[in-house]
Order: C-alpha cells, then structure tokens, then sequence
C-alpha cells in the first residue's frame, strides 16, 4: 500500500491498516520513508479497550476506517443498538458475526444470538454484557492496528 513493512517491535505489536488523510499538516503523520509517495496521511494505533474508549470520548462520529465489527462495537458503546446492528447484520465475516450474536444477547433474543454465536465460530457468552463488550472489542483491537483520521 506504498509503505514499509515493519517489525512487530518497531510498530508497536500493530500493523497499519490504510491511513486516513491528515486535516492539517500539524497533525503527527508517520515517517517519510513509510509514506514513499503518499502525503498528509497520519495514522493512530489503538491497542487496547481503554484507548478506543478515550477515542470514543473525543470523537463524535466513529471513523469509518474502523472495520465493520469495530465500528458496531462503537454505535453499541454509545448506546445506538439499531446503527450498531445495521452495520453487522449483512456482514459476512466470522467477526461481524460474533458481534451480531452479541447484540442479539443484549437484545434478549437468545435463540438468535445462539444461531450467531455458532455462525461466527465463536462460543456463547455466560458473563456480564459489559464483560463481552470488554472481550469481544479486546481481541479485535488485537488483530487489527486501528487507524482513523488525525
């Protein structure tokens, strides 16, 4: 995608999804080297919950450069279940999935979210929904460095 790949070590245990373009040339973007021909794109890596939680706190829109199962995550976190369920309830993806089956738990439809739990691969959930929130959102910021506009 016109970028370097780089060690695990030195991007910080992430790997750069497509940067997003930079509103303003003040904002942190990544190394020349890492753009070769690209200019003004700026990247953020979100590692964990806490900090997708503080992105949620300063951001009003969700970015679109999230992936789908993430960006449900989001609409859920902020207490829109419907924008939440649109977004995954198309998807094909085993992660888009498990996220449908969450929702559908926290909607009280059981035998839905049994049907997407076993669609996604993923086994049901017997804890709290704030737990499974904390799960499910965890492991997808794992696999995937988080990028978004500066």
């Amino acid at each position: 995608m016109g970028h370097r790949e780089e060690s695990r070590e030195q991007r910080g245990g992430a790997s750069p999804l497509h940067p997003a373009p930079c509103p303003s040339s003040s904002s942190p973007c990544p190394p020349e080297e890492y753009l070769k021909d690209r200019t003004n794109f700026c990247w953020v890596a979100i590692v964990n919950t806490e900090e997708f939680l503080r992105l949620m706190e300063k951001q009003r829109p969700c970015p679109q450069t999230l992936p789908k199962a993430l960006q449900a995550m989001w609409y859920d976190k902020k207490g829109d279940w419907r924008k939440a369920h649109e977004i995954v309830q198309d998807a094909g993806d085993a992660d888009s999935g498990w996220v449908h089956a969450y929702l559908h738990r926290k909607e009280g439809d059981l035998n839905n979210a049994r049907y997407w739990y076993q669609r996604s691969g993923q086994p049901e959930f017997a804890g709290e929904l704030s737990q499974e929130w904390e799960q499910i959102t965890s492991v997808l910021l794992r696999k995937v460095n988080v990028m978004h506009g500066c």
